[in-house]
């Protein structure tokens, strides 16, 4: 993680669903074949929740996220900042697979808590050998979020820090994740 939070709107695609409801999500192409090294899986599609987390299972509506891991639905999801968000009250959920270097990213721009609070940016990027990147910006809501992954079942997971202006980096071994804070500019 040599980076914060990058906004994608110019480039990428936005998640019709995901960026005009509170609790809703968008089924996508991944654009190349991800292995999910802790599920054990590999995924060419993913849905990218309103609500801050990517899945590979069917449940893109929870708002109420939940400690990793839990057997409670959603599972085999990455949450770079899952919390009550509602960007159909501020804010887009974007998404593409970009080159040089070939990489998936879902970015959720501005989104504000349900309720009301302060824009949010945040992200997540998918690398082709398995790597995930939880990039979060400015950062106002999101204070009980769950940040990290789970396996499909919900018995195996790894739950990272939510910290704002931070980038965290899973690699394909799933040792201990690295925590990684940019440099003031």
């Amino acid at each position: 993680c040599m980076n914060s939070f990058m906004s994608i709107a110019a480039e990428g695609t936005l998640a019709p669903n995901a960026s005009s409801s509170d609790d809703d999500g968008d089924l996508v192409d991944i654009g190349f074949t991800f292995p999910f090294h802790l599920s054990g899986t590999t995924h060419t599609q993913v849905s990218i929740a309103s609500n801050g987390y990517l899945t590979f299972g069917s449940d893109d509506s929870d708002f109420s996220n939940d400690p990793i891991p839990s057997t409670i639905d959603p599972n085999d999801f990455i949450a770079p900042l899952w919390d009550d968000w509602s960007p159909n009250n501020g804010g887009d959920v974007y998404y593409g697979t970009f080159q040089d270097p070939l990489r998936f990213m879902a970015s959720w721009e501005g989104v504000v808590p349900f309720g009301g609070g302060d824009a949010t940016d945040f992200q997540a990027i998918l690398w082709p050998d398995g790597t995930i990147e939880l990039r979060r910006g400015f950062q106002d809501g999101g204070t009980a979020a769950t940040c990290g992954i789970e396996n499909s079942d919900g018995t195996d997971g790894i739950a990272t820090s939510c910290d704002p202006d931070s980038c965290t980096r899973i690699v394909a071994t799933f040792g201990d994740p690295i925590v990684c804070v940019p440099p003031d500019v």
